[in-house]
């Protein structure tokens, strides 16, 4: 967090024509990394393109290379220029916004800078023992938006074999799966009401074989 506050306390100075700011979202759970500017005209669009993949390395310094905003607005109009960016081709995009931004998990804003995801989340940041469902339950919840989570990725975040970890989640009376499933929901959840993304998009995001699929496990 702070890095991005000295970003964008700094950046006005660089002979730059847009302001930066972190900003609270209605969403709890994330801050808006944005920048306010001109409007965007025919040959500012790889600009800006340039900058908002500028700002999603910048939060990659603590993240690690892997990670990718959940949503990413834009002051340009839809075109077919962002399928060439590969960092903005797992996020959801929104064109012809009021500012260009990207949404950050609050849960990020703590990471130390220049050291990977994985070690920063079991070394850094959690106390395993304090809270160890809610740990688990924030976990999936930021896997579960970039790619299908499964519980060997959490182990490893936690530095818990597989085994340990389902004990450990049986003797507070739960189990992945529940947690999974529950993460899955409140995303489903989140895109169906704040997204324009069709059933088939939202299901196949989440891991499921067919609209169908996706459609009985909300259900449940």
């Amino acid at each position: 967090q702070e890095l991005l506050q000295t970003f964008c306390s700094i950046a006005p100075g660089q002979r730059s024509q847009v302001s930066f700011i972190v900003e609270k979202s209605a969403n709890e759970a994330e801050i808006w990394f944005s920048y306010n500017g001109i409007t965007v005209i025919n040959n500012d669009i790889q600009m800006e393109l340039y900058r908002i993949s500028s700002m999603i390395q910048l939060v990659q310094l603590a993240t690690g290379a892997n990670w990718t905003p959940e949503q990413i607005h834009l002051l340009m109009p839809a075109t077919t220029n962002t399928q060439a960016c590969e960092l903005l081709n797992k996020s959801e995009v929104s064109f012809s916004q009021f500012r260009s931004g990207i949404s950050i998990p609050k849960i990020l804003l703590q990471l130390p800078v220049k050291l990977d995801v994985i070690e920063t989340l079991s070394r850094h940041y959690y106390d395993i023992n304090a809270n160890f469902v809610d740990t688990i339950r924030n976990l999936i919840a930021i896997y579960i938006s970039h790619k299908d989570c499964k519980i060997e990725m959490i182990a490893k975040a936690t530095e818990i074999p597989v085994r340990t970890l389902q004990r450990r989640l049986k003797q507070q009376g739960v189990c992945f799966n529940d947690l999974l499933n529950q993460a899955k929901f409140a995303l489903a959840k989140n895109k169906l009401e704040h997204s324009y993304l069709a059933i088939t998009d939202i299901s196949l995001q989440l891991g499921y074989a067919s609209p169908a699929h996706f459609t009985r496990a909300f259900k449940r």
